[in-house]
């Protein structure tokens, strides 16, 4: 386990500040094909906290690319959601302050917005009851109705 963290240790010293990428395993200090864009951490399911620097590699032309040792930029409290604003006035209290519920595999700027308090996630799983009712597609922040 040591000999796996000190070359891990030895390959972000040797390779900081370079671009690497993930699918070819291309190292380089050149620009990158397009433009460089800053895109959240892919984080399998965990709420993302940061925004790293990912680009297209030069070599394979896949969208792979990433700065190594770049430590990302937290999120800022004011980050364009525009998908993510207020659903109406809640039916059971009348507040305002409602978010929408994202259902089914949650995409990188879903989890970013349930981290902000902007969505909530509801599962992958989308089930109806025996009426044909489905869950509920906007929640209430303030009493925590869903409709």
């Amino acid at each position: 386990m040591k000999e796996l963290e000190a070359e891990l240790a030895g390959e972000l010293e040797r390779d900081h500040g370079k671009w690497r990428c993930h699918s070819c395993s291309w190292i380089g200090t050149s620009p990158l094909y397009g433009s460089e864009i800053l895109e959240l951490e892919d984080v399998r399911g965990f709420t993302p906290r940061r925004l790293y620097r990912v680009g297209d590699c030069p070599e394979c032309r896949k969208h792979a690319a990433y700065l190594v040792g770049d430590p990302g930029k937290p999120i800022p409290d004011d980050f364009p959601l525009e998908d993510f604003k207020s659903q109406g006035p809640c039916p059971k209290c009348g507040s305002e302050d409602t978010i929408p519920i994202i259902r089914g595999y949650p995409t990188n700027t879903a989890m970013l917005a349930a981290s902000m308090g902007r969505a909530k996630l509801g599962g992958c799983i989308i089930m109806h009851d025996e009426d044909g009712n489905g869950p509920g597609y906007r929640c209430c922040k303030a009493c925590g109705c869903e409709w």
